[in-house]
Formats: structure tokens, sequence, C-alpha cells
């Protein structure tokens, strides 16, 4: 309690010994009796500067009432169980189900259920890209990233794995792969092969052919000059040339 609001409720209400009132008659007579509690001094002053209570505004008390029932809102949620993720009724993966014939929660995909992009994607995988030198550097990347565990930075079949007593893959420099067209290593990174399984999750249609390219790089650089896999490229599609000025990394200019 500030001074200036002691000085001012002084004004209104004497000091008095604690148990005596200074009114006369009833009053004094309530005040000595032993259940009569006599009101603060606060409680005093403030009744007499605010004066008798006024009467509740009933715009106020509208104004109110949303926020009661957003409170309530928040109570009864607070109150409810099974809120959490974890506790709610669901079906886990592999566990049973009675809803359905076969009693199984997986269920199968429909038959001629297809993937929203999968135009777009047999169209990339259909389509074989001009081999330039943006596409000899994303194949690198992704042959770094998806074929050296196995087949070894320079194709030889020596990658990491193979030490760790995995099959050898066969070489890139072997003649029948020498032989191969672009399409069968797009077909075996879809398809898999042997041991090796599908890349189609994994490696993007057109990354797939960027791959094929540097693979086909590998071969050129591992086996000598470019006329020695001349016969090859007769077998391929024609491959588009670079632009003027666009240079191919060092030990790949061959693969055109």
């Amino acid at each position: 309690m500030r001074w200036s609001d002691f000085t001012a409720c002084a004004r209104h209400t004497p000091l008095c010994p604690a148990g005596h009132l200074p009114h006369k008659g009833g009053d004094q007579a309530a005040a000595t009796s032993p259940n009569h509690r006599s009101p603060p001094l606060w409680g005093r002053c403030r009744q007499a500067e605010e004066g008798p209570p006024r009467p509740e505004d009933p715009a106020a008390t509208l104004r109110a009432l949303p926020i009661l029932f957003a409170t309530l809102a928040l109570a009864s949620l607070a109150a409810c169980e099974q809120q959490s993720m974890e506790t709610q009724p669901k079906l886990k993966a592999y566990s049973s189900a009675a809803a359905f014939e076969d009693d199984a929660e997986a269920r199968k995909i429909p038959f001629g259920t297809v993937a929203r992009n999968a135009p777009a994607r047999i169209a990339a995988l259909a389509t074989r890209p001009p081999v330039d030198a943006a596409l000899l550097l994303r194949g690198q990347e992704q042959y770094g990233i998806y074929c050296t565990p196995c087949h070894g930075l320079a194709g030889h079949g020596d990658g990491i794995i193979v030490e760790r007593g995995f099959p050898q893959p066969p070489s890139y420099m072997e003649p029948r792969l020498l032989a191969a067209d672009p399409r069968h290593f797009v077909d075996v990174i879809t398809d898999g092969w042997g041991v090796m399984y599908s890349y189609a999750a994994r490696v993007e249609p057109r990354d797939r052919w960027a791959i094929a390219a540097y693979i086909r790089a590998l071969q050129v650089s591992q086996t000598g000059v470019p006329r020695d896999v001349a016969a090859v490229g007769a077998a391929d599609e024609p491959l588009g040339k670079p632009e003027a000025g666009d240079a191919l990394p060092r030990g790949q200019e061959g693969a055109q």
C-alpha cells in the first residue's frame, strides 16, 4: 500500500484500536461480539472511495461468455483419454485384422495400379539421352554412389564388398560387356542380374542412362584408345556430340 493511498484512506476512516469502531449503539455492540470481525482498513477505504456496489454490466457479461466457453472446452479436452497417437486404436504392420476376409492387415495393391509419375518415368527410360559432358559427370557421380561398392572405381569388379567376402561381379572389360549395348546396363540397373538386386527404386531413369554412358567411358579409358572399341560403338545408337566449348573429363574424351 502506497503512502498516498494510506493518507487518502485516513481521510475517510479513522484509525481505531482493534475491536472498536467509531460508531455508537448497535454497531459497537456488534463489534465487541466475539463472532464479529471488523473489515480491514484497506477494504473500508475502497468502499468509502467507490461508494455502494454498482450493478453488473450485461454487455460485459456477454463479452466474457466466449472466454468461459473456451475455458470449458479446454478443460473437457484435458479430461479426455487416449489423446496420444501411441495409445489410439490402430492396426500395426503385418498384424491380423478381422475386418478383411484374409484376416491380414497388409492389403495388396489393386490390379492395374500405377504410380502418379509412371508415364514420365517410362518415357525417360525408353528415350536414350544424348551423351554430353553433363551426362557423363552425372553418371560418374551416380556410379560412385551406387556401383563402386561392388564394381570398383575402375569397373574391374574389385569393390570394397568383394574384399569382405561377397561374390565378385564381372569386370566391365570382359569382351562380352565391351560388346554390350548401353541398354543392357540400363536393364540390369532396372531389373537386377544374378545376385545384384534391382536399383529401380534408387536410381532415376535418366541417371541409369548416365551410369551406362560412364561405364562406356570407363571401358574406353581402361582398354586403350577409342579405336579399340570402335566395333562396340557401331552397334550403339548414334550419340549426341557436346556443344562447342564443352570439355569432357580427363580420360573420357573417347566416350563420344
